[in-house]
């Protein structure tokens, strides 16, 4: 269940970031720093629950080898 809450919301603060440049026509200016806090606790939460996901696969692969 942790890993999905993490997941939605690591996917929601990228899927934000990406937006709010989009939107905005991919200007050469950097991002906001609003944008960037966002884009990388995103980024942090998504590869948490990616972790989290990995470590289960690899806990299931060494339950069935034994």
């Amino acid at each position: 269940m942790i890993r999905l809450i993490l997941f939605f919301i690591g996917t929601l603060g990228i899927t934000f970031g990406t937006f709010t440049n989009f939107i905005n026509g991919w200007s050469s200016d950097s991002p906001s720093s609003t944008t960037q806090i966002i884009f990388f606790i995103g980024m942090i939460f998504a590869l948490l629950g990616a972790g989290y996901e990995i470590r289960k696969l690899q806990e299931k692969g060494k339950d069935k080898e034994s």
